[in-house]
């Protein structure tokens, strides 16, 4: 039998990290953005966050299945990984415009092409960070790990059409 860590080493980690991320760097940015008077240290903080804020809702999908890999996370938890920043970042997108909107019109804003394609994304990079840690793990033992799984690609081919459907032709 295999001895796998605990749940808190392999999911709550880089769960923690992936959300911290996101959290300093939305509060740093917003906060600059909002309370600070324009000038250089509120260019120099904006400058430095904004990427760091992108890069952990957008490319959440990659960092955060290698993260739990390395700790030694499932595929289903390695799949919330990838999923829990960008769908924090939805509904909170979502609870800022409830009030302007009817339940059914909050339903269809799910469906806007900036959505959709995050989702989309998401799935993409989920895809190519599985193929990496497969390929990886595939190094260290070889034979142990099928890198031309079903899912990969389906995750890898999914995404990409989502994204041409979703944000190019949706634009």
């Amino acid at each position: 039998m295999q001895d796998y860590p605990g749940i808190g080493k392999r999911f709550f980690i880089p769960l923690a990290a992936l959300v911290g991320l996101w959290a300093v760097s939305c509060a740093i940015y917003e906060g600059a953005a909002w309370l600070l008077p324009p000038g250089g240290l509120r260019t120099s903080l904006i400058t430095l966050f904004a990427p760091l804020l992108f890069l952990s809702v957008w490319g959440a999908g990659f960092i955060g299945p290698i993260l739990g890999y390395l700790l030694g996370a499932t595929f289903p938890e390695r799949a919330l990984l990838a999923f829990t920043n960008p769908l924090i970042w939805i509904a909170r997108v979502e609870a800022r415009v409830a009030c302007q909107f009817s339940a059914v019109e909050l339903v269809y804003f799910l469906f806007l092409p900036w959505i959709f394609g995050l989702v989309c994304v998401t799935c993409f990079e989920l895809g190519l960070s599985e193929l990496a840690c497969r390929l990886v793990h595939r190094r260290k033992a070889p034979g142990s790990a099928r890198i031309g799984h079903p899912v990969v690609w389906l995750l890898i081919v999914g995404g990409l059409a989502g994204m041409y459907l979703g944000l190019i032709r949706g634009q």
